[in-house]
């Protein structure tokens, strides 16, 4: 329990806030940033997998076009 309280107990004002609504946030917060790094590591990773794939069939093109004109 977060305890605000004045300078004694015969302050004028004490406040006493429950911890869950400072947890309750925070874990929210937390899950937005997760959610965040995935989706941004998962752009990430399937572009360069699509990057890969293009190399790859360019390479392959090039290599059927080397054999086709060797065999001319």
């Amino acid at each position: 329990m977060v305890d605000l309280s004045g300078s004694g107990p015969d302050a004028p004002l004490e406040h006493a806030f429950d911890n869950r609504l400072f947890i309750i946030p925070a874990a929210i917060i937390m899950l937005i940033i997760g959610l965040a790094g995935y989706k941004l590591y998962s752009s990430v990773s399937s572009r360069e997998r699509a990057r890969e794939e293009k190399r790859q069939r360019r390479k392959e093109r090039k290599d059927v076009k080397t054999t086709d004109k060797k065999k001319k």
